[in-house]
């Protein structure tokens, strides 16, 4: 969870907004943070509700005591990704907090010399994934790639589904796109789960329909796009030299994973504080582009067109040219935040030192 979620959600129920507003894409300031706007669609339960109870809520509640009463708390981000909202939890919440990351660069070095390696000896090759091996076939055909990828957690009807596939054919752009299948038809995957409209899981025409609608959407983008239904090593896909953009559930180590990479991100929010992560990616950083959903909204279904828009912005769009800028920069940011010396390096370092 980034710093920024914390910081604004302490801060939206401290000032009781929530009860301020009418109806859930009504905007409301922050007094703490005057500049960000948010509405109650950025928001989940029960952060949403002006008078939470429930099971739901006195977990939430359970957790932050335990956070507050805890030696610290440790945060996959780097300081000058959001110093603003790092230094707001230490002085408001007096809770110290040790931001370490970003942890996928922790072993980034390593994994290219590997890469390296492989590249460089034939035998090797074969051990390579299909996929690597088809990004490698695009940057030698000088060609940029979308990857789409939506974790592991949210559940995607099959109209949305679709509806994701028709916007990424009309596009034009080259993509990689992770899927998974609640199905017993298919093994299970390590992204979106698509469900079927009615959610009835044994609905077997149902569940053909998606996977014949698959085949054929397949056979249309053969050559330009590649479905991958396995688990993937995304800290290595976003690494590649190919891939210039990701369309992403936001879920915070996927941002982190995407900055570090230097890759612009197309904003599609599912669930948790994943509205929240995407505020911050594309009004805090500027380095991505938002979805939009039927209505203009942040919430709901969202048509082809909208897919299509969002993906040409980042891809060729002047947004998305301005964001690869912005996004370079934080990507030298996070490496000199883990190297000797940097913030990262010292906020370890100072962790050792509190716990010895």
């Amino acid at each position: 969870m980034s710093n920024y979620a914390v910081a604004v959600s302490r801060a939206v129920s401290l000032h009781h907004l929530v009860a301020t507003v009418n109806s859930p894409d009504e905007p409301f300031s922050i007094p703490t943070f005057p500049w960000i706007r948010l509405t109650l669609n950025d928001l989940e339960p029960p952060f949403n509700d002006p008078n939470p109870s429930g099971p739901l809520f006195d977990h939430v509640m359970e957790v932050a005591m335990a956070t507050m009463n805890s030696h610290g708390m440790l945060v996959n981000s780097f300081y000058e990704l959001e110093p603003v909202f790092a230094d707001n939890i230490i002085r408001d919440l007096k809770l110290k907090t040790w931001n370490v990351g970003p942890l996928s660069l922790a072993v980034a070095e390593d994994q290219q010399q590997h890469e390296t390696i492989f590249n460089n000896h034939d035998d090797d090759l074969n051990k390579r994934s299909y996929y690597m091996q088809w990004l490698d076939e695009m940057e030698k055909e000088g060609k940029s790639v979308l990857y789409v990828a939506f974790g592991s957690q949210a559940d995607i009807s099959k109209a949305q589904i679709m509806e994701i596939g028709h916007g990424l054919e009309k596009s034009g752009v080259n993509f990689m796109w992770v899927v998974r299948s609640s199905s017993s038809h298919a093994p299970e995957h390590e992204s979106c789960t698509y469900k079927n409209d009615d959610d009835d899981d044994d609905d077997d025409d149902s569940d053909e329909s998606i996977l014949l609608w698959f085949g054929e959407f397949e056979e249309r983008v053969r050559g330009r796009g590649v479905v991958v239904r396995e688990w993937v090593e995304q800290v290595n896909v976003l690494m590649h030299r190919v891939v210039r953009g990701f369309m992403s559930h936001c879920g915070w180590n996927s941002v982190v994973e995407s900055v570090c990479a230097g890759v612009v991100v197309v904003a599609w929010p599912m669930m948790a504080e994943q509205h929240l992560n995407a505020r911050m990616v594309v009004e805090e950083l500027g380095v991505g582009v938002r979805v939009t959903a039927e209505g203009g909204g942040v919430r709901g279904f969202v048509k082809a067109e909208m897919v299509e828009a969002a993906v040409r912005e980042v891809m060729e769009g002047e947004r998305g040219k301005e964001a690869r800028r912005r996004v370079e920069e934080l990507r030298e940011g996070a490496r000199k935040a883990v190297r000797e010396g940097g913030s990262s390096w010292k906020a370890l370092d100072d962790l050792l030192q509190e716990i010895n």
